[in-house]
């Protein structure tokens, strides 16, 4: 590719994605690409929201169980017949769904999560991300 065409397809500043792991622009097209290896969407920036990120900053937070907040599953158990076997059900109010399983000795819903901040990542898809700068 000819420096001009570089320079029409792809100016300074332009994205480039590929699912193609081995694709280096900087040897198929020439001109200067760094690899953008930062987990991120991209988002359009609003230049009227005061609250608006800085381009090119990254905002936002991996999923961790930390930032679940603290929280338990409803359960119950019952013997049946008076025997040491229990039927114990656990279901979870929103989705309206329960299940159930049989065991011997006691069980117990423990709470997960650390109470931090909740993060919701919307579905994504990983790509190789190049970045022209030059």
């Amino acid at each position: 590719m000819t420096n001009d065409e570089l320079n029409l397809m792809h100016p300074i500043g332009s994205i480039y994605e590929t699912l193609d792991t081995t694709f280096n622009p900087n040897e198929s097209w020439g001109g200067s690409w760094s690899a953008d290896n930062t987990e991120s969407v991209l988002v359009s920036q609003n230049s009227n929201d005061l609250f608006s990120a800085s381009l090119g900053s990254i905002v936002g937070a991996n999923t961790a169980i930390t930032n679940l907040p603290n929280h338990t599953h409803q359960s119950s158990a019952a013997t049946v017949g008076g025997g040491s076997q229990s039927w114990v059900s656990y279901s979870t109010v929103a989705a309206k769904q329960s299940w159930g399983v049989w065991g011997d000795g006691s069980w117990t819903a423990t709470s997960v999560g650390g109470g931090g901040s909740h993060e919701n990542r919307m579905r994504s898809k990983y790509v190789v991300r190049w970045i022209r700068y030059a």
